[in-house]
């Protein structure tokens, strides 16, 4: 019913008397519901009712047979706002990251979507999210760390099911009028497990056959007996910037970015996100250099030791008047960063075994075309 009603507050009555709009707001709700599974627990009276060891994602002492972990020990803000999201009758996850999320787009109310006060928590929210393990040990190896600067705040992990909760400081946090752009950084989006196999696949041809670039690529063998996964997955890639510089803008203020490899294209998106205002821009580029220097200089033992594939800049900065804060650039998306027993350059290209991922690459193209903008496009 929450997520009816998110839907429902989102629109003026008149837009539903549309039947495909109607159709639509149905269809979500019932997916969603699906993805929730239950309706959670009965709502307490009070949230003071709620005792510790009933917190789905807290887990007692008992619970775990002894000394729970550091990252399971419920922190004060953390576990507040569990008691409440519980208080209210909400058991699954799904549901609040969901609202959660949307509530990102809308900062600066003095409550959130589910009715917490947003004073309760450091920053003004706290972001939940549904992930795996390595995501869970990403943030806690940065704690305490140089690195810790660069990515949302990390309150604590709960198991859940087949994965882990954890618990993140949200980067928009009391921002009114919120302006983000996401790009993916390295030269590979796969992880090298799934493409173990070299076998040819005839059904792998045939997708790349519906997509005239692809099929223009595919050689005589490979369109008579197949293609391997691997070069599936390299010939997706090259078929966005993702290839040529090393990232790819996956969406801009909430909207799916139109995939490019041409750069003035690329430059026009970057100039487009900062509506045109160089302030913005150099503070986002003196950000990326710092993390460039940090990834290389005192982070080192830490990033040259794990392949990042998936990992994210999240580029916000606030447009209204006066600003909030001042524009920021954070790294997240660490559910495929795994580490390894070889050190690696981010930059090397790909070969099967190397576990190069082209982090640095799209970190550097990215400095390169902000440096490019911020100076008026006076840069040769």
């Amino acid at each position: 019913m929450q997520v009816v009603r998110h839907i429902a507050r989102r629109h003026e009555s008149s837009w539903f008397n549309d039947d495909k709009n109607f159709s639509d707001a149905i269809a979500r709700a019932l997916e969603f519901r699906k993805l929730v599974g239950c309706a959670g627990p009965p709502p307490k009276p009070s949230v003071a009712e709620v005792r510790l060891d009933e917190l789905p994602w807290a887990p007692t002492e008992e619970k775990a047979g002894g000394a729970a972990p550091p990252w399971v020990q419920p922190s004060y803000k953390a576990t507040a706002y569990l008691r409440v999201l519980y208080a209210q009758g909400h058991k699954k996850a799904a549901e609040v990251a969901y609202l959660m999320q949307e509530h990102m787009l809308t900062s600066g109310r003095a409550e959130t979507d589910l009715g917490v006060p947003a004073s309760l928590f450091e920053g003004g929210e706290v972001h939940l999210k549904q992930t795996t393990v390595e995501e869970r040990d990403a943030y806690i190896s940065m704690r305490g760390t140089p690195l810790a600067a660069f990515v949302p705040p990390f309150y604590e992990a709960h198991p859940q099911d087949s994965g882990v909760l954890v618990l993140l400081g949200s980067v928009t946090a009391g921002l009114r009028r919120p302006c983000i752009m996401i790009a993916k950084l390295g030269t590979r989006t796969f992880k090298e497990e799934v493409v173990h196999n070299p076998k040819p696949r005839p059904d792998l041809t045939a997708k790349a056959n519906r997509i005239d670039e692809m099929r223009s690529q595919l050689t005589d063998t490979e369109q008579k007996q197949g293609m391997s996964k691997l070069r599936y997955m390299q010939l997706r890639d090259s078929m966005s910037s993702t290839a040529s510089f090393g990232f790819r803008i996956d969406g801009v203020n909430g909207q799916r970015a139109v995939q490019t490899r041409e750069e003035p294209a690329l430059r026009e998106m970057i100039r487009s996100f900062a509506g045109g205002q160089i302030e913005v821009l150099g503070r986002m580029l003196s950000r990326m250099r710092s993390l460039r220097e940090m990834l290389q200089g005192p982070a080192a033992e830490w990033f040259l030791r794990r392949e990042m594939i998936g990992t994210r800049l999240l580029f916000v900065y606030d447009a209204a008047e006066p600003l909030a804060a001042q524009p920021n650039v954070w790294m997240l998306g660490f559910h495929n960063v795994i580490e390894r027993d070889v050190e690696l350059t981010h930059r090397a290209p790909f070969v099967y075994g190397n576990h190069e991922d082209g982090f640095l690459v799209g970190l550097d193209s990215l400095i390169r075309l902000f440096e490019f903008e911020a100076s008026g496009g006076a840069l040769s």
